[in-house]
């Protein structure tokens, strides 16, 4: 701006304020020079008062007056209007700044060369830097993607989210702590009015999202395996009734210190030992109920399977047990398959060899003269418990992995489904108990099991030779006739009176004839699943409907299944699982016809 500028100049003249500022201060000296003009000139000659003229000098200077105080004025409109507007820009900026902060997804802008232009706080989470370590800096420079399908480096993982579109990128951050989160991720880009260009993108940790979506899809693929389980499980468990129950039958006129009689007892060991492939599939299909439960030995259990697990293996074993541990209510099939595991990872644990210490103690959770005070801190029940120590010589476990051992599918060995302590952690849970383990690299390993005991029960051994069959009847339906066979030799050799049929309908008849001539069956045992046929849950409804007194004793080799887990609501009096001990069979029979008699 010139310092000559006519006193009526416009705003619109001048380039920024700093011109109009200079203008201002001209016209004021101006106008201060006029003024002491005219002074002096009046001064010296009065007359000249009375002879102004428009365009006078006093004419300019009224003229410029007024202009300023014009202009004064729109200045200070404008300076209120700009304050007003700047003002509002703030209160916006402000709005927006804790709309993005209280956003819970990571948002980061980068300049065209990556660098951190700015990041809301749930990206600080994120990537674990503050706002002030990072801005400025390449966005490369604090974390590392890794591509989730091929693991390899996803160094365009950038230009992937900006030119995805709405499609979601999925990758692995690894933190400059080195921790790794899953994110998704998508972008876009920003043109400011100055001509910049940033890229925005938008973060997502969905580490826990994919654990579960990877905990659905081995949950399906459990259940297409069970589907395949269960197709098979009622055909094997049927085979290995047979076996089971016909050893028992060969061993009957054999001396028990004979080698005959303890190769058929090994035999007989072996065989249910198998039940464990089924079982392990169908309990986790259906969630690893424990099912079928009786009062039992837990040290028999361990004795029993301790010596078969380690059978051929370089590793020796020590029992310690009290006289006189309590019971335990268990499915001991279930049992037996869950220590099975934790003796198996026990032993793997030793390749060169070792010893493996089995203890079992009694113990009163809640007890408050207990001398184990640090029991109140396991999530059990108040109540009486037996533990069981497994302590094996092996080469540990790390800590940062001791609370993941139990996961799905977890497992520090090849070639390992990392079923085996996952199954043995959800059978004792299922049974009411906890298991912890406690561990160190070099130093060994540490599991406790911790079972709810049965104090009311004594342990007794029950044979068929407690069994009297005199003078009662049975009928059994069963669509298998090994199976009606083996139990029909068993029962007869009780003292029982044995027919036998083949399904539902055909059980009917047979039921109803014998009762409309006044010999009415003592006990019907029937399967659960007839193929092509009236299975049990169909037939006892009519069997009860006829004689509402008939009692009726369920078996199957599907032991999670809703029938046999509450078999009294569907109207049956007893439950038996495939394949049976003899003990197992006299003691349902015994009960049942004890409630008749009752």
């Amino acid at each position: 701006m010139n310092c000559n500028t006519p006193l009526q100049a416009d705003l619109s003249d001048f380039n920024d304020l700093s011109d109009y500022r200079m203008y201002i201060q001209n016209r004021i000296e101006k106008i201060v020079s006029l003024i002491r003009t005219s002074v002096s000139d009046n001064m010296h000659n009065p007359i000249r008062e009375s002879q102004n003229q428009p365009g006078d000098e006093f004419t300019e200077l009224l003229a410029g007056l007024e202009l300023l105080v014009s202009q004064k004025k729109a200045l200070e409109e404008d300076v209120s209007r700009n304050r007003k507007l700047c003002q509002k820009l703030s209160q916006e900026m402000e709005k927006l700044t804790a709309t993005i902060s209280s956003i819970s997804d990571a948002i980061l802008i980068l300049d065209v060369k990556d660098r951190i232009v700015f990041l809301n706080k749930a990206a600080e989470n994120l990537i674990g830097y503050s706002s002030s370590e990072v801005k400025e800096k390449g966005f490369f420079n604090f974390v590392k993607i890794v591509d989730s399908q091929t693991k390899g480096n996803y160094d365009d993982f950038i230009n992937a989210c900006i030119t995805s579109g709405r499609k979601v990128i999925r990758g692995i951050m690894i933190t400059g702590n080195g921790d790794e989160k899953t994110v998704s991720a998508h972008g876009s880009i920003i043109d400011s009015s100055s001509g910049e260009v940033w890229k925005m993108l938008f973060l997502r940790d969905v580490t826990e999202q994919v654990k579960l979506e990877d905990e659905l899809f081995n949950i399906h693929k459990l259940d297409s395996v069970s589907v395949f389980a269960g197709g098979i499980a009622h055909d094997f468990n049927n085979i290995l009734t047979g076996i089971t129950t016909n050893l028992f039958l060969a061993k009957m006129g054999i001396r028990e210190d004979s080698d005959a009689r303890k190769l058929i007892d090994e035999a007989q060991t072996a065989a249910f030992k198998a039940t464990r492939l089924t079982k392990q599939l169908l309990m986790f299909s259906k969630g690893g109920g424990a099912q079928l439960k009786e009062t039992a030995s837990i040290t028999e259990i361990l004795e029993g399977c301790i010596g078969f697990c380690l059978k051929g293996l370089n590793v020796d074993y020590r029992l310690g047990f009290p006289e006189k541990i309590w019971q335990v209510d268990v499915d001991k099939g279930l049992i037996d398959q869950a220590f099975s595991n934790i003796i198996l990872n026990a032993a793997e644990s030793m390749p060169n060899g070792g010893t493996i210490d089995i203890t079992a103690e009694n113990i009163n959770i809640g007890d408050s003269t207990s001398e184990q005070p640090d029991l109140g801190a396991l999530p059990l029940d108040t109540g009486k418990y037996v533990k069981i120590s497994i302590k094996d010589e092996g080469i540990g476990i790390p800590q940062k992995l001791l609370t993941t051992i139990f996961d799905p599918y977890f497992s520090t060995k090849e070639n390992s489904t990392g079923l085996g302590l996952t199954t043995a952690y959800s059978i004792i849970r299922k049974h009411g108990g906890h298991i912890t383990v406690q561990s160190q690299p070099g130093k060994g390993s540490l599991f406790s099991v911790y079972l709810p005991a049965n104090i009311d029960q004594d342990d007794q051994r029950e044979s068929l030779s407690a069994l009297d069959g005199t003078g009662k009847s049975v009928l059994i339906m069963d669509d298998d006739a090994l199976v009606r066979t083996v139990i029909e030799k068993l029962l007869k050799s009780a003292g029982f009176r044995v027919n036998t049929t083949t399904d539902g309908e055909e059980m009917l008849n047979v039921y109803k004839d014998a009762y409309y001539q006044n010999d009415p069956y003592s006990l019907v045992i029937m399967d659960l699943s007839i193929p092509g046929g009236i299975g049990g849950e169909e037939a006892v409804k009519s069997l009860k409907s006829f004689d509402p007194a008939a009692k009726v004793i369920i078996i199957s080799g599907y032991s999670n299944n809703h029938v046999i887990t509450g078999y009294r609501d569907f109207g049956f009096d007893g439950v038996l699982g495939k394949p049976f001990t003899i003990n197992e069979l006299s003691r349902v029979i015994q009960n049942v016809l004890a409630e008749k008699a009752s």
